[in-house]
């Protein structure tokens, strides 16, 4: 089947923006998308990832909102000249970081595995907590479909070393590993190379992004002309592939971070605090609330909608906000508006940061992700210049044929 069918590379960049394919930033890849079909996507909203294009449904219809993504047989790292070092291996490499990861862990132990947070926990051990759709789900995973069919597939998204070079800085980790992960990435055998090959590519424009906000200026259009550079080196030595067709995506872009609000203190002012203790998980965008309780609830509730800057939403109003109704994920979840961070989370603990994602609700048009389709047989006429991120799977199946 190989013989008459595509060769495709799905390439994962994190929070690369739409609005950040200019030619002065990214000229190869603006290039890529004037011959191609350049896509705007809406972002997935908290933690999906790319899963939506993995699966072709929302993560409400897959029955979560966060992505699966470590599998370490299959990382291109798995045998990397010299080996990951400790250092690599580290969340971040901060102490507060790491001490926030032991006490997810420990609240997690505590309720007795009743709370469902993927998004606080190292990636090896996502699949204890809520494993993924199996091979056999309604929603079969890209791979599996290709694989069912017979289509040879080399494929990874992220694993935690790859995640924890975020703190040894993505530059340094990439003159460290990145002739492993394009040693990986490029192997052919005599057959020539695999139907699928897939991976991601760089989380440099997250952590860019985070820090000094997503204007397309100074050390944010400094990545993503490194970015550009390493896309353009790729596609070169992959030029005389068969029948070859790209399809460059991310999971988000960023919003401007234009106030901060601290949940805790307000909670501590109403006295709810201490009666909502081991029940409360904090992160960027979102709170989670475990409250037995039926009159500390609604108390917590009609505070955060009187004067948080967003919208408090109970167990029966999930679904309508794209959370999956599992009442693992809490009683009440309080969802930030647009361009608020909340302090102290989980992710920043009381750090500051210009740029963020995972808001219910993305506006500002540097949140929206994108996808680049390369290729002659990509029916970039019927592909709507704006859509979800779904609509991408269908595509890939019609390549193949299936």
């Amino acid at each position: 089947m190989k013989d008459s069918s595509p060769t495709l590379v799905i390439v994962l960049v994190d929070a690369l923006a739409a609005t950040q394919l200019e030619h002065q930033a990214m000229p190869f890849l603006h290039r890529l998308a004037r011959e191609g079909k350049k896509i705007s996507l809406d972002p997935s909203p908290y933690y999906a990832g790319i899963d939506p294009v993995l699966y072709g449904v929302s993560g409400l219809e897959l029955g979560r909102f966060t992505g699966y993504c470590f599998d370490s047989e299959r990382s291109p790292y798995a045998k990397a000249s010299g080996g990951l070092s400790l250092l690599d291996r580290l969340p971040r490499g901060r102490a507060g970081k790491l001490t926030r990861n032991l006490g997810a862990k420990k609240l997690l132990k505590s309720s007795g595995g009743g709370w469902l947070a993927p998004q606080l926990f190292p990636s090896e051990v996502l699949a204890k907590l809520a494993p993924p759709p199996a091979t056999d789900s309604p929603h079969p995973h890209i791979v599996h479909g290709l694989e069912q069919a017979g289509l040879q597939c080399r494929w990874y998204t992220r694993d935690f070393p790859y995640e924890g070079r975020k703190w040894l800085g993505s530059q340094l980790f990439a003159l460290r590993h990145q002739r492993d992960l394009f040693r990986w990435i490029l192997e052919t055998d005599s057959e020539g190379p695999p139907a699928l090959v897939l991976f991601e590519l760089s989380v440099e424009l997250d952590r860019m992004g985070h820090r000094y906000g997503p204007r397309l200026e100074g050390p944010l259009l400094e990545a993503a002309r490194r970015i550009d550079r390493q896309l353009c080196e790729l596609w070169r030595q992959m030029c005389d592939w068969p029948r070859l067709h790209w399809l460059v995506v991310s999971d988000h872009g960023m919003s401007q971070v234009e106030r901060t609000w601290d949940l805790r203190a307000a909670l501590q002012k109403a006295g709810l605090w201490d009666r909502l203790r081991g029940g409360t998980m904090i992160h960027s965008t979102s709170a989670q609330f475990s409250v037995p309780d039926v009159g500390v609830r609604n108390e917590t509730m009609a505070l955060l909608n009187e004067t948080g800057p967003g919208i408090a939403v109970s167990y029966d109003g999930f679904k309508e906000v794209q959370i999956p109704d599992d009442n693992r994920w809490g009683d009440l979840v309080f969802l930030a508006s647009e361009g608020t961070l909340l302090l102290p989370n989980h992710f920043q603990g009381r750090r500051q940061v210009a740029g963020m994602h995972g808001y219910h609700s993305s506006e500002q048009e540097s949140s929206r992700p994108v996808a680049v389709l390369w290729g002659e047989q990509w029916p970039k006429d019927r592909v709507s210049p704006r859509t979800v991120m779904q609509a991408l799977y269908p595509l890939i199946t019609e390549l193949f044929g299936l």
